[in-house]
Order: structure tokens, then C-alpha cells, then sequence
């Protein structure tokens, strides 16, 4: 695999080629359940694996200059980390792709939000993190500060604990221009409320009509509410794997150079 085959391989998903720029950007998977409702998908190991979800999440990761999650994530998914998923030549062809086509060449920035009390500062993904930092609040920041920095993690304490702040904090402070949300429903949709607080969704759906209830958690928001979020959409990408049939679609709303400094 090249980065062309991963050019190929989005222009099959979403009809067409990404933009450079993301700005923020929600990428999850979900189940459409009998009643129509799209209940998030728990990671374990009873989710349907999905070698082009997979890929999707890659494909985020790939677009962004920071991946924004919580802590709740990293103490239900012990081995998570932020690198490339995949055997190795998926890997390179990605990182290639990050490269020539998203036109990016540092590391992204890890990021964390948490109240700071039950962090584990030794989780995988710190380790595997060339920049990673925790934001949570004052008191947080006091709590963890000296532990994080003996390990080389950046804490900072904010007024305000919310995905909304973490993004405007890293656009004024780190100067990042596009950002990866990967948390569940209860987290991210406040995002949704107005003012949106996204630009893109990167949606995933399981089209199976059985799963276990263990595998199915909050619902994202439903049809109706992504239609008045976002005001594109590409047409669904039907896709059978082995685990079922899937879904995949990108939703978007336009964006002016004069707004966001991008093309649409």
C-alpha cells in the first residue's frame, strides 16, 4: 500500500479528495439499531471489527495536528496510544499520505482532558506520545504537574474544562489548526449544540441489525440534527466485510478562506 492507495481508498469512501485542513473533526463509529437510533460503538471484544473503520480512524488521526480524547478513554482502553494502527506497510503508506497529501510533517500533539484524579500517567499513549499534554484544571494541574514532568507531559490548568476550551486553548497557544475529537457521544455533543463547535464528521455505521447490548453505548445525534449541523454530506459508501455491512460518510459544513484560511 502507497499513499496513493490510500488516495484511492478515500476517494471510494467519501467520492472525492479531503481537504488539507480539517478544522475540528469528530471521527466515530456507530451501530444502526432497529428503532433508528445510532448508538456508539464500545471498543471490546464483542465490537464488529472493520478494516475500513479502521482505517478511517488512521485517516482522522492522519488530517490533524492534535487527537483530542479524555480520560475516561484511556482508563476503559488500557493499551490505546495514537499512532497508526495497522501492519507496517499501512503504517508507512499513511504516514506518506500525512506527508504529500495533508501536508504535515510534525508529530501530532496527544492530547488528554481529565480532572486529574484517576490519570495514569504511564498509560501507553503517553509513552508513545513525542508531544503529549493533559489539560484539566487548576486544582488538576497542582495535583499532577511534577509527576508529568519527570515523565515529559505537559499539564495545563484551564478555568473551564470543556472540549470547547481544550480547542481554543490549543489554537491560541499551540498554534493548532486542525483538531481530531475522539471521545464518545456524552462527551462530544456538546459540540453539536450551537454554536457548532465542529467543522466535520467522519461517521462509521455497523448496518447489521444484532449486536450485543454490551457493544452499543450513547447514541450520536440523530439524522435530523446532523443534516441542520452540517449542510454537506457525501453520499454513504456501502461496504461488506466480514463482520457485516457497513456504512461510511463524510459530513461537513463549508468553509471560506476568509472564516478558516482553507478551501472548503
Amino acid at each position: 500500500m502507497s499513499a496513493a492507495d490510500c488516495e484511492r481508498r478515500i476517494r471510494r469512501l467519501y467520492g472525492g479528495p479531503l481537504p488539507v485542513h480539517a478544522g475540528v473533526l469528530h471521527v466515530t463509529s456507530a451501530w444502526r439499531s432497529p428503532d433508528g437510533t445510532l448508538p456508539a460503538l464500545e471498543i471490546g471484544p464483542d465490537a464488529p471489527p472493520s478494516d475500513h473503520d479502521l482505517f478511517v480512524l488512521n485517516l482522522a488521526r492522519a488530517r490533524c495536528d492534535a487527537i483530542l480524547t479524555t480520560g475516561e478513554i484511556l482508563r476503559r482502553e488500557t493499551s490505546l496510544t495514537h499512532e497508526f494502527q495497522g501492519p507496517p506497510e499501512r503504517v508507512g503508506s499513511l504516514r506518506d499520505w500525512r506527508g504529500s497529501a495533508a501536508a504535515r510533517s510534525a508529530a501530532p500533539w496527544s492530547v488528554v482532558l481529565t480532572s486529574g484524579r484517576d490519570i495514569d500517567l504511564d498509560h501507553p499513549l503517553f509513552g508513545a506520545a513525542p508531544r503529549a499534554l493533559v489539560a484539566t484544571s487548576a486544582s488538576g494541574r497542582r495535583r499532577l504537574a511534577e509527576a508529568a514532568a519527570a515523565r515529559g507531559i505537559e499539564v495545563v490548568g484551564l478555568s473551564r474544562t470543556g472540549l470547547r476550551e481544550v480547542i481554543d486553548f490549543l489554537r491560541r497557544e499551540r498554534a493548532v489548526g486542525s483538531v481530531c475529537v475522539e471521545a464518545g457521544p456524552t462527551t462530544a455533543n456538546g459540540l453539536y449544540a450551537e454554536p457548532l463547535g465542529l467543522d466535520e464528521l467522519m461517521l462509521s455505521v455497523f448496518e447489521e441489525p444484532g449486536l450485543t447490548p454490551a457493544v452499543a453505548g450513547a447514541a450520536v445525534p440523530d439524522g435530523q440534527r446532523l443534516s441542520r449541523c452540517f449542510r454537506r454530506a457525501s453520499e454513504p459508501c456501502e461496504i461488506s466485510e466480514p463482520s457485516g455491512r457497513w456504512s461510511f460518510r463524510r459530513l461537513w459544513r463549508p468553509r471560506t478562506r476568509a472564516r478558516a484560511g482553507q478551501r472548503p
